[in-house]
Formats: C-alpha cells, structure tokens, sequence
C-alpha cells in the first residue's frame, strides 16, 4: 500500500481549484473504531426509544484509505459512515485513477466546477410589525385541526427538527422566526455560512417556527431548530445527494428528532440521473440514506416535489422512501395543485403519504415581511411541526406508530390516490387515537418501557400488571433487578452510564427492551 501512495501522490498533487467531484464507493471500514461519544446522549436516548441498535453503519469511514486519498493531494469534500463513501475533489480528470484504488469499489462522477451565480441577503431586511392574521393564515394550521393541539400546550416543546434545506438567508436576523434556533452549519463544499445563501429554508423555517400574533403562526412555534444547509440552489449536481446524508448523519449526531427536508431530486446538470424505474424506495442514493436515518430513529418528513406539471410528473427522491411521510400539495379548496408530484398506489405501498397547503402557502421573507409562495416545499413543514406537536404530547411512542396512525387520520385512507395519498391528516384525531392507545388495551397486549423522567432515569412499564425487572449490560452481565411501582413506574440507580438491555418478567407477558442510562 506505501509504494502505491508514494506513485499516486507524485502523479495527483496539485495546487489547482478542483474541477471535479467524485464519491468512492469504499470495499470496507477498514480500522475504523467507533468512538463512544458518535452521537451525543440525547441522540443516544432518542435511539434507545425508537430500538435503534448501533452496528456497522455507525463506524465512520476508514481512516486508513482516508489518509491514502489525503496523501494522493486529494481533498476530502465529505463523508458518510452510513453509505461507506469519500467526496474528494480533484484538478483533473482522475475517474479511472481513483476506480483503480484496491479499497474502491466505483468512483462516480458528481460534480464539475462552472460558473455561479450566488444568493445575497436583502439588504432591505425589516421585521413586520402590521400584520393583520387572517383566517386565511390561520387555515395552514387549523386545516388539520392543529390549532387544537396548540390550545392544549401542545407547541412543539423540547422536539428537536432539523431542517435541511438550501439556505436560510437572513434567518438570523428575524427575532419571531429564529427564538429557538440552537444553530446552523453548512454542509457544501465551497461556503461555509447557511445565513447568506437562499431564501428558500427561512421561507421553510417560518411556516413551522413563526411565533408572533401580528404576523403568523406556525405550526410548532415552541420547537427547537437545527438549520442544515446541503443544497446549492445555483447548480444541481449528485454531490447534493452527499451533502443531504452528511447533514442527516448530524441531525442524528446532535440528537434531532424530526428531519424537515423540503428539496427534490431527479434529474442532474451531468453524469448519471434517475429515471421512473428508481422511484422504488431504495434506488436513489439520498433515498438509502434517507431509509437509513429512519432506521436510526429520526422521523423524516420530505416534500413530494414540484413536477405535476412537468415532464417528469411523478414524485422526486428520497419522497420515495417506504417510511419517510411524503407531503404533497393542496390548495385552499382542498384540491390537488397542479404542481404537485404525483405519487402511485400499490399493495405495498401509497406516495405521497399526506397532504397539506402548498398553494400560496403564508411564509415569513429574508426582508421580515409576510408573503407568498408555493410549492410542496411549504407543505411539508406544515405537516413537521404537526408531528413536531404529537411528538412532543407523547414523547414515548415510536416513530412507526406515529406515521400509521398519522395516515389512518387522513381524509381519504379508505381510497388514496396518487395525487394526495391517504389525504388531508387530522392531528386532532391523531391525538385522540394515540391517547386511547395509551390508555387502553391494545398497549398491554405490545408493552413498552417508555421515559417518565428522564433527567433522574425514572422509566414506567405499560403492560399494567406486577413485573420482575433484570437489567443487564451490554455485555450480557445482570447489573440490577428491580420491582416497578403500582403505576409501572421505576428508577434506575447506581449504574455506569450507557445502554442498557431490560427483561420484563410479569404474570402473563415478558419481552424486552432497552433504556439509556444517563
């Protein structure tokens, strides 16, 4: 391996900008070591509630070939540990070069530099003060009975959304929009600021995050935000793909819960693009790596795309994916808009999933005023910060439960169509069922441990009867056996932090589960 860098880093140096992009598909995770601090203990937790089981697909690239390609003169564009590639760029045409490589398995084309035309923010930013809220306004919410949820309390308190999208101009400018921003990182290549590029993501941002009388509501005003910039608006190249997974793979690091992710992807400038055949849920490259952070416990919401009227027509990726909720768009009258990409339904599966306002949807602009625009773009926060709601009402329940019945909720979930899914959800009745599951019998016949507090590990059993509790380390050695209270509830105490494995033993039911330790 040492004579063969030494060759290849005389013949690749060079100091000149890149001019192309490629992904190495990797043979392997060779040395790789996962570090025990890859995501953070919110994330840990998140995961330990939705059953994610940490395995290969946590290891991050191999630092062996990663040194390899650094000492070539290549540089490293991104990574992802969930799809096992390096981004690097290069001065010249290096394809059959890097193809070549013992531990790559393809290297693919995925981008070439060109000129650009970039987004500056509006210097005549102001925050509107005159506002009159119009029913109108109001319906993006109470269409879906939203409002209701949020006379209950129920805003969006202590969810976490991570919104990937292409740029979020003047964000942090406008005080109504951004009060519960945690922060923002930009994962394209040549910028490093998310706040002054694009409109499109603080457009996005205001529909869920809008917290202001005067001017709007939106539809989680009390959620918190990560705002993650992967697409360059300018172009639209597959390197996008990567730089959309290498912002998931930090929304999942950093402990998010819901991904908003409110761009489409089908056909690109060069190189390779997606036809028909790949709308099949696990084609796309960005739809594995979308697959893969539902797999690790985030809720993925994703726009359907803008192609109704368009050659293309159909839904764009990753909206293909079997378990991220798709949102298409409607308008007013609760009529498909023509824009909107329409979907199929077969025995396996219905695209899109939902649907909500996206014709002249209410959005806050970089300038602080009010406006409109459309797109399913603005669909999909409407229903995120919805999710955002219920998340937030019932914290213990998994993801896959949530989505079901967010689709058995909808307007038309006896006759989906390709134009809306199973329809418009009513998140009033999502409420309602997932407070009757909860209540009733149906959780004692699928019990689960579930968080009461989690700051002072006090977790309750929901099976409803007398139970044995032996916890166990990740190594298989019993480190504590406990009784829960008569509500179910029980506290976890002196043991090392981490994950830990539960039997629950009682008179008619025993199954297991896990639980993060703080």
């Amino acid at each position: 391996m040492r004579n063969l860098v030494t060759i290849l880093f005389l013949s690749v140096l060079s100091t000149a900008m890149p001019q192309t992009k490629y992904r190495l598909y990797l043979k392997d995770k060779q040395g790789a070591v996962i570090d025990e601090n890859f995501v953070s203990e919110r994330a840990m937790r998140r995961r330990n509630l939705q059953m994610v089981i940490t395995d290969s697909l946590d290891y991050p690239v191999s630092p062996v070939y990663r040194k390899v390609l650094v000492d070539m003169g290549y540089n490293i564009v991104t990574t992802s540990r969930w799809m096992n590639t390096i981004v690097v760029a290069s001065s010249d045409d290096h394809q059959e070069l890097l193809s070549g490589l013992p531990f790559v398995v393809r290297a693919q084309k995925v981008w070439r530099n060109r000129s650009t035309v970039f987004n500056y923010p509006d210097n005549n930013f102001h925050e509107e003060t005159d506002t009159i809220v119009t029913n109108e306004i109001l319906q993006q919410v109470s269409l879906h009975n939203g409002d209701k949820l949020h006379d209950m309390g129920y805003r969006g308190d202590g969810v976490i959304v991570a919104v990937i999208d292409a740029g979020f101009q003047n964000a942090d400018k406008i005080s109504f929009i951004n009060k519960n921003v945690i922060g923002a990182r930009d994962f394209v290549y040549e910028t490093n600021n998310p706040y002054n590029r694009d409109r499109h993501g603080t457009n996005v941002l205001s529909v869920i995050s809008c917290d202001n009388d005067s001017v709007m509501r939106g539809s989680a005003p009390d959620a918190s935000f990560w705002l993650l910039r992967s697409e360059n608006s300018d172009t639209e190249f597959q390197v996008e793909e990567d730089y959309w997974i290498a912002a998931a793979e930090f929304a999942d690091s950093i402990g998010a819960d819901i991904i908003n992710s409110s761009l489409a992807y089908n056909v690109f400038e060069d190189f390779e693009s997606y036809d028909h055949s790949c709308i099949d849920g696990q084609t796309a490259f960005i739809t594995q790596g979308a697959n893969i952070a539902v797999k690790k416990g985030l809720f993925v919401i994703n726009s359907a795309g803008n192609e109704g009227n368009n050659e293309w027509y159909r839904l764009c990726f990753p909206a293909d994916a079997p378990q991220v909720l798709s949102v298409g768009s409607i308008n007013r009258d609760k009529e498909v808009s023509d824009f909107s990409s329409r979907g199929f339904v077969t025995p396996e599966m219905v695209k899109p999933d939902v649907a909500a306002i996206g014709s002249d949807t209410y959005v806050i602009k970089p300038t602080g005023e009010v406006g409109k625009s459309s797109g399913t773009s603005f669909s999909a926060p409407v229903i995120t910060g919805l999710v955002a709601c219920i998340k937030q009402a019932f914290p213990q329940i998994h993801n896959k439960t949530i989505m079901d019945v967010v689709r058995e909720s909808c307007s038309s979930f006896d006759m989906p169509s390709e134009d809306v899914g199973y329809g418009i959800p009513d998140f009033y009745a999502i409420y309602n069922k997932l407070n009757g599951l909860m209540s009733n019998e149906t959780i004692r016949e699928n019990p689960v441990v579930y968080p009461v507090d989690i700051e002072n590990n006090i977790y309750r059993v929901s099976s409803g009867e007398d139970s044995v509790i032996d916890i166990f380390n990740t190594s298989g050695v019993k480190v504590q056996t406990l009784m829960p209270d008569d509500s179910g509830c029980f506290r976890v105490s002196g043991i090392n932090k981490g994950i830990m494995c539960l039997l629950i033993r009682g008179n008619q039911t025993s199954f297991s589960s896990k639980i993060f330790i703080r």
